[in-house]
C-alpha cells in the first residue's frame, strides 16, 4: 500500500514519506525546474508532479501579479 495515500498515519509518519519520494531542483542560471517523484505507480507519481507544477505556476503568477502592481505603486505620481 502506498503510504502517501494512507490519511490514519502520524503526520510526521506522512512528511517523512514525502521527504524520501520527492525530489526537486530548480536550476537559477536557466529556470529550469525538475521535479521527480519515486512511487510504484506511476500514475499516482505523475499526480503529484502535476500538483506541484500547477502550484508553481499559481506562486509564479501570483508573484508576477504582486510585482506588477508594486511598480504601478512606485510610478503613480505623489498627491
Amino acid at each position: 500500500m502506498n503510504d502517501l495515500k494512507t490519511t490514519d498515519a502520524p503526520i510526521e509518519d506522512v512528511l517523512d514519506s514525502w521527504r524520501n519520494r520527492i525530489y526537486f531542483k530548480f536550476e537559477p542560471t536557466t529556470s529550469c525546474v525538475r521535479i521527480q517523484v519515486n512511487d510504484q505507480d506511476p500514475k499516482f507519481a505523475q499526480e503529484i508532479v502535476n500538483f506541484i507544477l500547477n502550484n508553481l505556476i499559481i506562486g509564479y503568477e501570483d508573484l508576477g501579479t504582486v510585482k506588477a502592481w508594486k511598480e504601478r505603486e512606485f510610478a503613480r505620481p505623489e498627491t
